[in-house]
């Protein structure tokens, strides 16, 4: 089996963030987003991986390199043009095997593939896509099922009055190659807007795996925030580098804690440096290379690498992005702080 990560895309709902980072680079729990599509792949057999790329795609070729460090085969399939989430997988046709998986590069969950694959074999489905069921599906395409799964009508992103169902398509497709002829070559193509409804009209036996395990679209400010909220509070389990140091707070090589005060579920990368008096509330992630001054309160908050924050701030429901420095007696509630190059936004 070979998967198709979809990481093309610019992120620009997670923006300043991806000023900074491309979206599958942007952490997960102290590790970037694309290393955990990865590695849930890995842990159901697929270690052949084919991603594309457009936006900061050298950034995204330099972390991964040929995916050896990770323990797969990569291979990479730069869009000059963005070709869509389905003209991107056509693109790629002739690398792809009989039978293949499409994943978002953007999701959090931990939905079993092996079993979403079984259960695609087993109904002879042309395509299967991963459904969930959400509290507000007008930001996705909505799915109908009859009780043997099988899709009696998709809608995507539908008004709030033509909402049909709570169950949403969750980015994760199980796909018979043939599907593939009806793609057109070299152009924008999408698989909701397009190619589903185009299979629907042609009454192909498209199926959906309901599935109970955590997903999440990480499309926007507060979807990231409350993704890492799940974590801290154990609805979503992802393994983390570093060693406990008690039960509810992790920490990674070369970080020492012993002056600082800690509430709740808290995760630290590698490091990183704490003056006395320091407080930190979780569920809160702390990156690599940190150095947090003395009197300083986080709450509930995600800091990227190489931030430097002095003394006495207050740090509250907010995300810090890379190589920033939080100034003393500074208090950010709710927000986003970012250093941006210029060049970033130029481009």
């Amino acid at each position: 089996m070979k998967a198709f990560i979809m990481a093309a895309g610019e992120g620009t709902r997670l923006r300043p963030l991806t000023y900074i980072r491309p979206k599958p680079l942007v952490p997960l729990g102290n590790r970037p987003i694309i290393t955990r599509i990865i590695s849930l792949l890995k842990a159901n057999g697929i270690t052949d991986i084919i991603i594309n790329l457009h936006y900061k795609k050298e950034k995204i070729k330099g972390f991964l390199g040929d995916g050896k460090d990770f323990g797969v085969n990569i291979t990479y399939s730069e869009e000059e043009v963005l070709l869509g989430t389905a003209g991107g997988v056509k693109k790629v046709e002739d690398l792809l095997p009989d039978t293949f998986i499409v994943i978002s590069g953007d999701i959090a969950t931990d939905i079993n593939i092996g079993e979403m694959i079984a259960f695609h074999k087993k109904k002879n489905a042309l395509v299967t896509l991963a459904v969930t069921i959400v509290d507000d599906p007008t930001k996705y395409g909505v799915v109908s099922l009859n009780s043997d799964g099988k899709i009696q009508k998709f809608l995507e992103k539908p008004s709030r009055d033509k909402v049909f169902s709570p169950i949403v398509n969750a980015g994760i497709y199980v796909l018979e190659k043939e599907v593939l002829k009806e793609v057109p070559q070299g152009t924008f193509y999408d698989f909701g807007k397009q190619l589903f409804p185009a299979l629907m009209e042609k009454h192909a036996p498209l199926y959906g795996y309901l599935s109970s395990g955590y997903w999440m679209d990480i499309g926007s400010i507060v979807d990231y925030k409350k993704v890492h909220s799940d974590i801290g509070d154990g609805k979503l389990q992802i393994p983390h580098y570093g060693e406990l140091f008690t039960d509810n707070v992790r920490i990674g090589i070369g970080t020492y804690v012993d002056k600082a005060n800690f509430f709740g579920s808290v995760f630290i990368g590698n490091g990183v440096e704490f003056e006395e008096g320091v407080t930190v509330v979780g569920p809160s992630f702390i990156g690599d290379s940190v150095k947090i001054e003395k009197g300083t309160r986080i709450e509930s908050s995600i800091i990227w690498d190489n931030v430097h924050i002095e003394e006495s701030a207050t740090i509250i429901r907010s995300v810090i992005g890379d190589n920033s420095r939080i100034l003393k007696e500074s208090y950010i509630v709710d927000g986003v702080f970012c250093k941006i190059p210029r060049e970033a936004i130029d481009s």
